[in-house]
């Protein structure tokens, strides 16, 4: 009799631990990301790669990852401005991506 209810109980333990009961990932909120291009500025002296805004307005970022230099990427960012930092390349304004999301198509 005590095997009966030990395995009843383990039936319930391992259904408790079942994926349909996992909490829902919920999508993030892109409201607060800027949405971002990347763009191959190599041909320019002392820059790389920069993202450029929907207005048109160029950024220099300094912690850009490998995975997302490539020419016209659409990617969304969070950033702050770097200050007291100087590059050779005048291409834009500098900052430091504090957060990163490229969406799958």
């Amino acid at each position: 009799m005590y095997r009966f209810y030990h395995c009843l109980i383990l039936l319930f333990i391992l259904q408790g631990c079942s994926s349909k009961n996992s909490p829902q990932q919920l999508p993030f909120d892109l409201s607060i990301y800027s949405e971002m291009r990347v763009v191959d500025a190599r041909s320019l002296d002392g820059c790389g790669f920069l993202l450029e805004d929907k207005s048109t307005v160029r950024y220099q970022p300094v912690n850009l990852p490998d995975s997302v230099l490539i020419d016209g990427k659409k990617i969304y960012v969070l950033f702050v401005d770097e200050k007291n930092k100087m590059t050779t390349c005048m291409g834009g304004k500098l900052i430091r991506i504090t957060d990163i999301k490229v969406l799958k198509k």
